[in-house]
């Protein structure tokens, strides 16, 4: 809630990405220090090859679909 209230840019690095999606309406992916995508947080979680390339994981169960994202997206 202290996150959401805030009237500034937040820049977050975390690997919980339920949370991120909670809390961020964009969101940047690094491999070795390279950007390899930006873009809506939703989209990149719902893109399984990039999410599959760059090793990361959704909980089980868990459908970044279902969510409703930061400012309506």
């Amino acid at each position: 809630d202290i996150l959401r209230a805030l009237d500034v840019t937040v820049l977050m690095v975390t690997h919980d990405l339920p949370y991120a999606l909670e809390l961020c309406p964009r969101s940047v992916v690094l491999s070795d220090g390279v950007i390899a995508a930006d873009g809506g947080t939703q989209e990149l979680l719902c893109d399984g090859e990039l999410m599959a390339a760059h090793r990361l994981e959704l909980p089980f169960g868990f459908d970044p679909r279902s969510v409703t994202v930061p400012g309506g997206r």
